[in-house]
């Protein structure tokens, strides 16, 4: 007779019942250390080898940005110097203007028509300056190359008395315009022989 046999299983080891440390298809999980050893270890160690670098990339951005805002703050000081040498030039440019509008006869008659007229005529030729004034030595305004929106008197004013004090040209502390809240520097030289 001939008998047919179906092959074997191969006899498996008993592991147990699922809940004995196995999960549902039989198997033993893999301790979590061991699944993610390899992987961390390597990224660990990449980690570690390019730490340097990072750190050398981190200092290098940090020194430029120091050089690069030196640099920003040396031009910003040196525009700034520049635009304060331009406006000490305008200033003692003033300074001369007056001197030579001092001299004029139309100027040193005060409260003349000829006194406002002869200041105009410099007062278009000084783009700068937003007005000039006569003052008489009491503070009190003789005439004017604009009529002022405001009448003011200068009597205590800083500058009035550094020229009574004997100086031959003075600069006043910066004011705010009433009217229209512009700034003010007042430039004054004194006419010796009138009031």
């Amino acid at each position: 007779t001939t008998s047919s046999e179906q092959p074997r299983p191969s006899p498996q080891p008993d592991l147990g019942e699922p809940g004995d440390g196995m999960d549902s298809q039989g198997r033993f999980p893999i301790p979590r250390a061991r699944r993610f050893g390899l992987r961390f270890r390597l990224l660990l160690v990449v980690g570690i080898a390019l730490l340097p670098v990072l750190l050398l990339s981190i200092l290098q951005t940090v020194g430029r940005y120091q050089v690069f805002s030196e640099n920003q703050r040396e031009l910003l000081s040196a525009r700034a110097q520049i635009t304060a040498q331009d406006q000490r030039q305008v200033i003692f440019e003033a300074g001369a203007a007056m001197r030579a509008l001092a001299q004029q006869s139309p100027v040193r008659l005060m409260g003349s028509a000829l006194c406002a007229g002869a200041l105009m005529r410099a007062l278009e030729d000084q783009p700068a300056y937003s007005n000039m004034i006569r003052v008489n030595s009491a503070g009190v305004l003789s005439c004017s190359a604009r009529v002022p929106d405001v009448l003011t008197n200068f009597a205590d004013s800083d500058w009035i008395q550094d020229l009574r004090g004997g100086a031959d040209f003075t600069v006043g502390a910066m004011e705010f315009d009433a009217v229209d809240n512009e700034a003010i520097l007042r430039a004054a030289v004194p006419i010796t022989d009138q009031n």
